[in-house]
């Protein structure tokens, strides 16, 4: 389906005709019987009213949640009132919140990372339309004490690499951001006079804010701010110890393993096992410092990679003392973000679905509110001169996706030069077919050796095939090259563009108008890619 926008050409396709997204995400978005014991809302806007009912029926503590936030932003110098009126509807039992999360990826991280905080903000702002009652709220859940540095260090921009050196280890959003305005400059060397608003935005944040987690929440707020987003950062002494009674249950009962293995014997014949529960789901966190803990066979605790270690009675003191030292990893962060939040729905990429999935065990042993579950907006972004590539070679947006060889003989195919054998092998095989019929009547010993033969001549067939690929390619090697070109463009590496480009770029060509272009487009509700031209 093709639309137009104001200047924009949209084309929608579904997402299972890009190859972009695993087979597990179509089956969930078109509702297969073998996942719904994996979730409790549908993925539909239907289901936003019984997730509000049932959301109203669970305490969260607004006024503490609402004084973290405040003291989290006071290091920014001003306010928008779109962020300060969200901010004040929080203590609001009408009040609910739609959530996003990411690592704190330097200068925003790839462009779904931007595509994320839109679809919360849209969904958002149309649950405000048709719910003038109540109040949904958009919030960017700071993943802040990941440690895989190597995740987050680096980012794009017209096809260039920027890499952070020197950050450290620990907690991600402690680090320093020593060094990062080192890459302000060099990003303002190739973006030139056009980008001087975006790095002056930056290196304020990285000048300004000492602590990885600050600077983040500076950009964003930067960033969407207008819109009312409120950022969050779990790494909080006051939301620990909301959270700190379910931590306790992990330590002593090491509960949520438990669920984990039971779900994960179901969830292998329907998917892939993305977490394996390890005995305890938490780290030991300190400036610097986030290792694993392990049970010590006698009740206690011992940390990995340290020799620090926990008696039974000294771990409880330990976390009524400092329940801030205890980070989730991955299978309890999703709970610890809803027992803090009222919220209705987390909205992430095909991986996190695909976990979030795992998880509704864990979420029912530990009481805790399991939200509806919803796919980010994606979209492909063209600017003029890829268009016109694509017009050049006389293919449509939906063939952009396809890879470079079968493009190839995609657009060979129109000119004649088919070397596809499909058709020879169906001969082939209703020839030997005709021989067993005729010749095993006279011998039945026969039937070996005319299959033996098939085989042969099947092979010898592929590896003809083979050959005439290559010649083709040799023949062609302008088209290819004009093919490999657009696929970087399109696909940088061979990954999608969402996942490799920084906004940056895309930014800058659209004068600084990427956010508003995209937003009302966004919708996690719509199962489809979006090219955008």
């Amino acid at each position: 389906m093709i639309v137009y926008l104001s200047s924009m050409k949209i084309t929608r396709i579904p997402f299972q005709e890009t190859g972009l997204f695993p087979e597990l995400l179509t089956r969930y978005l078109t509702d297969d019987p073998s996942l719904k014991p994996f979730y409790r809302y549908a993925p539909e806007f239907t289901s936003i009213a019984s997730a509000m009912e049932d959301r109203r029926k669970t305490h969260i503590d607004r006024i503490a949640l609402h004084d973290a936030i405040r003291k989290q932003y006071q290091h920014l110098e001003e306010l928008d009132n779109c962020v300060v009126e969200s901010l004040e509807a929080i203590k609001d039992s009408n009040t609910f919140t739609i959530t996003t999360g990411h690592q704190l990826n330097i200068f925003t991280g790839p462009l779904y990372c931007i595509y994320k905080v839109l679809s919360v903000i849209r969904l958002s702002q149309q649950l405000n339309e048709m719910h003038p009652e109540c109040r949904f709220v958009p919030v960017f859940w700071m993943a802040s004490e990941d440690h895989d540095i190597a995740e987050i260090n680096h980012f794009r921009v017209y096809g260039k690499e920027f890499k952070w050196e020197g950050h450290g280890s620990g907690p991600s959003g402690r680090l320093s951001t020593q060094g990062l305005s080192g890459l302000c400059d060099e990003l303002s060397a190739i973006l030139g006079e056009s980008g001087k608003g975006l790095v002056d935005m930056f290196k304020k944040a990285y000048q300004a804010n000492n602590r990885l987690a600050d600077a983040t929440r500076f950009i964003f707020n930067s960033i969407f701010g207008s819109y009312g987003l409120l950022i969050v950062d779990g790494d909080d002494v006051s939301l620990k110890k909301i959270f700190a009674s379910h931590i306790l249950l992990e330590l002593q009962e090491q509960r949520s393993a438990q669920a984990l293995e039971i779900t994960n014997r179901s969830f292998a014949e329907v998917g892939k096992l993305q977490i394996n529960p390890r005995p305890i789901n938490l780290f030991y966190m300190l400036d610097g410092f986030r290792e694993r803990l392990e049970p010590d066979g006698s009740g206690g605790m011992k940390v990995l990679n340290s020799d620090l270690h926990f008696s039974k009675e000294s771990l409880v003191s330990e976390l009524n003392q400092h329940p801030e030292r205890f980070s989730p990893n991955v299978t309890l962060r999703p709970l610890y973000q809803e027992t803090i939040l009222p919220n209705l729905a987390y909205i992430g990429g095909p991986g996190e679905l695909n976990y979030w999935l795992q998880l509704k065990g864990v979420f029912e042993s530990f009481g805790i509110f399991y939200p509806m579950v919803l796919m980010r907006s994606s979209f492909t972004l063209l600017d003029e001169s890829t268009v016109n590539r694509i017009a050049k070679l006389g293919i449509s947006n939906l063939e952009l996706f396809k890879s470079k060889e079968s493009l190839l003989f995609h657009l060979l195919e129109r000119t004649g030069e088919n070397i596809d054998v499909s058709d020879l092998n169906i001969q082939l095989n209703k020839a030997f077919d005709a021989l067993k019929e005729q010749w095993l009547s006279i011998d039945a010993t026969l039937e070996g050796s005319i299959e033996a033969e098939r085989a042969k001549a099947m092979k010898s067939v592929q590896s003809l095939e083979e050959k005439a690929r290559r010649a083709l390619k040799r023949k062609h090697e302008t088209l290819a090259s004009q093919i490999s070109k657009l696929k970087e463009l399109v696909a940088p590496e061979g990954s999608p563009q969402e996942r490799t480009d920084s906004f940056i770029g895309h930014d800058l060509r659209l004068a600084g108008h990427l956010i508003q272009s995209l937003l009302p487009l966004s919708s996690p509700f719509e199962s489809v890619h979006l090219v955008v031209e």
